[in-house]
């Protein structure tokens, strides 16, 4: 489940809860799921289990993408039988990473909604009911909610601390909070077919943060927003190596610089925003991560350490607060690698903090 973005803002998007009572679309949807794996055989079959179990009696398609993985995966999708009142159909490609696979597997179907859905999620009853409801009513672009199990609860630090801040923007939703686009997630979200492919659908350039780059453009061009709270899902993340996460990290601020540089318009959506959402003492420190990303790394294991000591000593929200303080280390560890030198991330922030600089309202 992709993440970006230090810690949790509060967004800047217009978006809808829509009710029952919203007037439905008087033409009919279709709906197809698509969903990238690699190399998740188990969590794939938990997760085709669920999307039989849908209480809806609108059809709907399933179209699995294996990016690319080392595991056969047939008979697992052979073993689902029909999902959907449709087969689930299973395509391959060569490793290309997500936005890649998931572009294959929208192309491969011709649904007027997309649900996409991450394979290591599992799904209440009410998911693919839920996401239709909301495009009835006038969505196009559909936010699920997420949940943590109780194992990922008590996991690795920066699960939680990924999850912390899902949950804190979901909460915001329900009250009414505004999230931007750029917090797109594709652990389960849905859009109409027709503004994903107005905006030209993933940019398969991207190594991460495709979906938010995408959820940028699809803010940019007016679309709708809603929250559908039913279309839950649950997150049973595998993924328990803190080196491989510290280097997704800051894989994701070199992915956000490159998004900023896409957008320059959007003054909102640089990496170098998140730093208004942070304690003032904290700034010159991922500043001088931007500049030097060898020195952050080093203080991001530092504060990684320091997160678990707290952690076996009861602290668990402090340990959390570390956990993200080694991200956003490794993040603008990221930024700085992008750009080039130290010299260049310090102009690329000064060009951000520039009054000229616009920024969307």
């Amino acid at each position: 489940m992709p993440f970006s973005g230090p810690v949790v803002t509060a967004p800047t998007l217009s978006i809808t809860t829509l009710s029952p009572t919203s007037p439905p679309s008087k033409a009919p949807l279709s709906v197809a799921v698509v969903v990238a794996t690699f190399n998740r055989r188990t969590a794939l079959g938990q997760l085709l289990d669920d999307l039989r179990g849908q209480d809806t009696s609108v059809p709907f398609e399933v179209v699995v993408v294996d990016d690319g993985g080392h595991v056969d995966l047939s008979d697992v999708v052979a073993a689902s039988d029909a999902v959907g009142h449709r087969p689930v159909r299973l395509l391959r490609r060569p490793n290309g990473g997500p936005g890649a696979a998931r572009g294959t597997g929208i192309s491969a179907t011709t649904a007027d909604v997309i649900i996409i859905v991450d394979d290591d999620m599992r799904v209440g009853p009410t998911f693919v009911g839920a996401h239709l409801d909301a495009h009835l009513g006038g969505a196009q672009v559909v936010y699920g909610s997420i949940a943590g199990t109780p194992v990922l609860d008590e996991g690795p630090l920066f699960a939680r601390f990924h999850q912390r801040a899902i949950d804190h923007w979901l909460a915001s939703y329900r009250l009414g909070a505004v999230p931007a686009g750029a917090r797109l997630c594709t652990g389960n979200v849905s859009m109409r077919r027709s503004g994903y492919e107005s905006v030209g659908g993933f940019d398969r350039e991207l190594v991460r943060c495709e979906d938010r780059d995408l959820g940028i453009r699809l803010e940019n061009a007016g679309l709708r927003f809603a929250l559908a709270d039913d279309a839950r899902s649950t997150h049973h993340t595998d993924h328990g190596d803190v080196r491989t996460w510290r280097r997704r990290s800051a894989i994701y601020g070199a992915s956000d610089q490159r998004i900023g540089e896409k957008h320059p318009q959007r003054r909102d959506v640089s990496p170098w925003a998140f730093l208004a959402e942070l304690a003032p003492p904290v700034r010159p420190l991922l500043i001088a991560a931007s500049v030097s990303p060898r020195a952050g790394k080093l203080l991001g294991g530092t504060s990684y350490s320091l997160a678990r000591l707290v952690d076996r000593l009861g602290w668990h929200r402090r340990a959390v607060d570390l956990a993200g303080l080694c991200y956003a280390l490794d993040y603008y560890g990221g930024v700085g690698t992008r750009s080039g030198s130290g010299r260049n991330a310090i102009a690329s922030y000064r060009s951000w903090r520039s009054p000229s600089t616009p920024v969307m309202p």
